[in-house]
């Protein structure tokens, strides 16, 4: 019944082919061990598969994001997603199938929370409801729980004209400094509708124009970047038909890791080079 603290130590090998250098050992000193849900020992680990450190922990922490859902009486309801799964939702990393259509509480029970909220972001995409307020919900960082984006949707208006199967965003990315954080801005029906999975990422940023946006969003999610506040903005112009959701993204990890391990497999093949030659002299 005691509560311990966790704290990394990295134990470095004195023959490593390819030293740390100082940014990446201040990354990994600050891995928070605290977030790691412990159990009795007894349980199924994953084995984590070749790749970069950044994405392995980004990995592990958006699986234990929880989700909350509050409906209303006049059919409006509110959920919140956790940040980290509403950016691999926007690069494309997850579809809403795998999210959820989640068989874990059998096909006799009652339907899991994640299939409720697919039904309602499903139910909302068709008959075009709309996101009235956006929120975000900060987490305590020593919890094992992660930071959440806040979505609440009015009631059903049936008077309104379904919204097109491909709604005409209005999207700009905005670099904001040298570390990598940017803003994303976007019309709210797009994300209803990449939610509810009646439009994908690939389609959406396939275009000439849009194809940087993707890129950046890619590199938020293979560097671990955050989501740290996100709003509802008006629309003050003609371009605009409709409120817009504001992302703002956070700096991204200083790390190298993915660099170096390529120069890694590189040293490692030349060895093996080197080896062949050797025996055969």
């Amino acid at each position: 019944m005691k509560k311990r603290a966790g704290k990394p130590l990295v134990i470095k090998n004195p023959h490593p082919d390819v030293e740390l250098t100082v940014k990446q050992e201040h990354f990994l000193n600050q891995i928070n061990l605290n977030q790691v849900e412990y159990g009795s020992g007894h349980q199924s680990w994953e084995i984590p598969q070749p790749q970069d450190i950044s994405i392995a922990l980004y990995r592990y922490r958006e699986r234990k994001g929880s989700f909350v859902f509050s409906p209303g009486s006049d059919f409006s309801f509110d959920i919140e997603i956790p940040c980290t799964l509403v950016v691999r939702f926007l690069a494309g990393d997850i579809t809403p199938a795998e999210v959820w259509d989640d068989k874990s509480s059998g096909s006799n029970a009652c339907p899991s929370l994640k299939e409720t909220i697919g039904h309602h972001l499903r139910l909302a995409a068709q008959l075009n409801q709309q996101i009235v307020n956006v929120g975000f919900v900060q987490i305590d960082p020593k919890s094992i729980d992660q930071s959440r984006v806040r979505l609440e949707f009015s009631t059903l208006n049936y008077l309104r004209k379904p919204i097109e199967a491909c709604p005409r965003a209005f999207i700009k990315c905005i670099k904001t400094d040298s570390n990598g954080a940017f803003t994303l801005k976007f019309t709210q029906n797009l994300m209803v509708f990449l939610l509810a999975g009646k439009i994908t990422a690939s389609d959406l940023w396939k275009s000439h124009n849009k194809q940087e946006i993707g890129h950046f969003l890619k590199d938020a999610v293979s560097r671990g970047q955050e989501i740290i506040d996100a709003k509802l903005v008006q629309s003050d112009s003609e371009t605009e038909s409709q409120p817009s959701l504001l992302l703002c993204f956070a700096a991204a990890t200083d790390t190298t890791i993915r660099e170096d391990k390529k120069i890694l497999q590189e040293e490692r093949q030349r060895k093996k080079k080197q080896k062949k030659q050797d025996k055969k002299k």
